[in-house]
């Protein structure tokens, strides 16, 4: 027991000892030497000026505290910490870089006593253009500078709220490959995020679907979001402007729940399946907006824990729709929903280095950028997916819509649409079509005479037999429920149309046996063939149906051409006058042999 009390004491009193040193998280070489370590005091803002001369003046007036590795600097609007630190002398002068890895931080100055006691050496934060500060960097950070004397700084936080991040010393070359991860970070952030508001808008303007916009609004205000945290904004795109510093800090978070209510209310279809979710998700991405113009207005008008509140706020109320709607019927809503879990870890991950469990803030935000960016990818795929089986579940219903159940085959409405748009290309291309329809002449007492089920199984043949027959590009349609048609694309020759027509007529001769009928299938098949006039989708048709009509009267040829020009009943009553004069010719012929003669008048003298 001894021991461990005293192994306890011992890890206690190095734990205390190097609480009281800077943060070294990028330390590979030597580390500066402290005279004295880290000490904090806090003191009124109005007496901040002559603290450093009092200092100066009268040391032991001023109680200093230990800085351990618990401690969180209790700065406030109306108070200001103070640190100080002596490096120890040296031989050389040595270069060494204090950076405040909080990104937020109101001011922090930097006072060198061997110098100036009154007037900060440098200064930086959120209140300081980034142009103003002494080192190009995203966060705060100085330059101090050992002699051979030993040099005392003071460190003056101010700030409206807690700062729990501890300062880092580090050397030239540490700063310079934290800048170089910095570089890394930010060009992740650009092509990770990049990449994704372009495959969305990409997506939208494939699909036409206002939802990728509304995830492409989300991935941008993200973006932005992450610019302000990292500090790339006031450094980069504002340097100029501490005004705007510091009201994007909490303007940025609040588009980006603004982008993310409006995309959860148009990604969960909640407009369609309840009015009152899709209202709240509506009025609470307004007040997200409405807030961050307010903020961009005026900065101290709303306290930073009342904005916290509300961002638990719109995030519980994100939670709570997305679940009741999962509850109503919409299990999309549940992927849409696991999407906002890398996204929160991302948040926790930030809580967590603020809590001093994570040490690195590069590391951190690395940790954030992916697990965020997982999210807004998943959301990304989750859209994908439902949006093709959403186009799927149309395109069946179109092709249900457009196609004959019982048959398979294409309805007449898409078939007449179709036969003038294959006449106007065969003219314009100077193609040749086809037209071939088909009358099934013994339907209505065959379907009488079967059971439905074998109805089906005769309808559902012949629909195949065409669809087998049809090419790609041709159609096979059912006009009326004993006519069927289909539409040849050119070109196509005589031959081939009539070759066509005789497989359709032996495959279901073939029929017989399978249905157990004598004879199933009797048709009459008229064919019609583009010529170089031009000719209407109405004059092809009721040619067609006139041809059909004539077949009717005892022909004993089942399949028949017919021509453009045989829809003009002038033409056809001219060519039965010609074929009753043509048989008028050939009867006296006849009856004007000898032989006939013989038979028909045996009084008449023989020669």
């Amino acid at each position: 027991m001894r021991f461990l009390v005293s192994f306890l004491v011992i890890l206690l009193t190095m734990g205390a000892t190097q609480a009281q040193e800077f943060s070294h998280p990028y330390s590979k070489g030597i580390q500066p030497v402290l005279s004295q370590p880290l000490q904090w005091v806090g003191a009124m803002s109005a007496d901040a000026p002559s603290l450093p001369a009092a200092f100066s003046a009268n040391p032991q007036a001023w109680a200093f505290a230990p800085y351990s590795a618990k401690t969180v600097l209790p700065t406030t609007a109306g108070s200001d910490v103070w640190l100080k630190f002596t490096l120890a002398a040296t031989a050389a002068p040595q270069s060494w870089i204090i950076r405040i890895p909080r990104l937020t931080v109101q001011k922090v100055h930097l006072y060198d006593l061997n110098v100036n006691a009154l007037e900060p050496v440098q200064s930086a934060g959120l209140a300081i253009a980034h142009s103003a500060w002494s080192r190009s960097t995203r966060t705060p950070s100085f330059e101090v500078v050992t002699s051979n004397v030993e040099k005392t700084f003071f460190l003056r936080f101010e700030h409206h709220s807690a700062v729990p991040e501890r300062p880092e010393l580090m050397s030239q070359s540490d700063f310079t490959d934290s800048s170089e991860q910095v570089s890394i970070l930010i060009g992740l952030l650009l092509g990770m995020f990049g990449m994704l508001m372009i495959a969305c808008v990409a997506t939208f303007r494939v699909a036409r679907n206002t939802v990728f916009l509304s995830l492409a609004a989300f991935v941008a205000t993200t973006f932005l979001h992450y610019l302000v945290l990292m500090g790339y904004g006031g450094w980069r795109i504002w340097p100029n402007n501490p005004y705007v510093t510091q009201a994007m800090q909490w303007s940025a978070p609040l588009f980006n729940m603004a982008a993310c209510c409006w995309f959860f209310a148009q990604a969960s279809r909640a407009r369609d399946i309840s009015k009152l979710a899709y209202r709240l998700l509506c009025a609470v991405a307004l007040g997200c907006l409405v807030l961050a113009v307010v903020r961009l207005a005026h900065i101290d008008l709303i306290e930073r824990s009342l904005l916290s509140y509300w961002a638990m706020f719109v995030l519980l109320v994100i939670i709570a729709v997305m679940l009741w709607l999962s509850s109503r019927g919409m299990r999309g809503s549940i992927w849409l929903l696991a999407g906002l879990l890398p996204m929160a870890a991302a948040g926790g991950s930030r809580l967590a280095y603020n809590a001093g469990w994570l040490t690195s803030i590069e590391s951190t935000l690395v940790f954030s950028i992916v697990l965020t960016q997982t999210g807004l990818t998943w959301l990304f795929l989750a859209l994908i997916w439902r949006n093709r089986a959403a186009l799927v579940s149309s395109e069946l219903a179109a092709a249900l819509n457009d196609s004959d159940a019982a048959t398979g085959l294409i309805h007449e409405r898409v078939a007449l649409i179709r036969l003038p748009q294959m006449l106007r290309r065969a003219t314009q291309l100077k193609l040749g079509c086809g037209v071939i329809m088909i009358r099934w002449l013994n339907y209505a007492p065959m379907m009488r005479s079967l059971s439905p089920e074998k109805q089906n199984a005769l309808l559902k043949h012949l629909g195949q037999v065409l669809n087998r027959v049809a090419r790609d590009i041709d159609t096979a349609a059912r006009l009326e429920t004993d006519h069927f048609m289909l539409l040849i694309e050119g070109p196509i020759s005589r031959s081939t149309l009539s070759s066509l027509s005789t497989q359709i007529l032996t495959a279901c001769i073939r029929a017989s046996d399978k249905f157990g009928q004598p004879n199933p299938f009797e048709f009459h098949i008229a064919i019609w063939q583009a010529t170089l006039l031009p000719v209407s989708a109405p004059e092809v048709a009721e040619a067609l149906k006139t041809r059909l009509n004539q077949m009717s009267f005892g022909t004993k040829r089942p399949v028949q051409f017919v021509d453009a020009a045989a829809s003009d009943q002038t033409e056809d009553g001219h060519e039965s006058n010609q074929r009753r004069e043509n048989r008028v010719a050939k009867i006296d012929a006849i009856e004007a042999s000898p032989s006939v003669r013989a038979v028909l008048m045996p009084e008449s003298p023989q020669k």
